[in-house]
């Protein structure tokens, strides 16, 4: 039984969320990511991420377990929308977190109130 739910978990993930388990998988060799318990660690300060079945934290985020649970709140979401993730969550979380920290800043919001974060938090059980 144990098998076969790796075999159906593996069909699901290169088939339904295809587009970002492959983003995930060109991340994780270009950044030759080490691959830790449930996640990737990589060397790059631009945050962390989640890309299908693949969570990349970065070096501020290491050992960081609410990071963690809210990377594997993303992981949900990749499951329960597959190929729209990219459009409804990876997309606009991207612009979010890179293009609007002055305005959060200015008008006291946090990075987690938007919609993406916000169930991604809910889905992983963070507190953040």
């Amino acid at each position: 039984f144990k098998r076969m739910r790796k075999v159906l978990k593996n069909i699901i993930n290169w088939t339904w969320c295809f587009p970002q388990n492959f983003a995930g998988l060109v991340l994780k060799i270009a950044t030759k990511a080490k691959k830790r318990e449930d996640h990737y660690e990589y060397n790059i300060e631009s945050g962390s991420i989640s890309l299908g079945t693949y969570i990349f934290l970065c070096p501020s985020h290491w050992g960081d377990k609410e990071i963690l649970k809210h990377e594997q709140g993303h992981t949900k979401q990749s499951y329960i929308l597959g190929w729209l993730y990219l459009i409804i969550i990876g997309i606009p979380s991207v612009i979010w977190c890179n293009c609007f920290k002055n305005y959060r800043q200015k008008h006291n919001i946090s990075y987690y109130d938007f919609y993406t974060e916000k169930w991604a938090n809910k889905l992983g059980g963070a507190d953040l």
